[in-house]
């Protein structure tokens, strides 16, 4: 009713999303972090000033501070949520 009512503008400050053990994702309003494990994939992308999704920043030194900001709230979420897919799967590896 919050968001309804337009007592709120949105209800949470990040947004997690899973798709079976192939990928892992937080949302904020201007960041997107996607990890994909299988593919050793990190994508990072600033939604606010690239919202096709085309310039992937993982592999930017400039957003290294960014990333490891995303990939915490991540761990946390994937915690909070009990996702079975195990951190080290996710985290644990260099992106190609």
């Amino acid at each position: 009713m919050p968001l309804i009512t337009g007592a709120k503008k949105q209800m949470y400050e990040t947004l997690y999303a899973a798709f079976l053990d192939r990928q892992c994702a937080v949302r904020t309003v201007r960041w997107k972090l996607i990890r994909t494990p299988a593919e050793r994939q990190v994508q990072l992308f600033d939604v606010k000033h690239d919202p096709w999704e085309i310039h992937n920043l993982a592999g930017d030194p400039k957003h290294a501070g960014t990333l490891a900001k995303l990939d915490a709230q991540l761990r946390e979420l994937m915690r909070e949520m009990n996702d079975p897919l195990p951190p080290e799967a996710v985290f644990d590896w260099a992106p190609r």
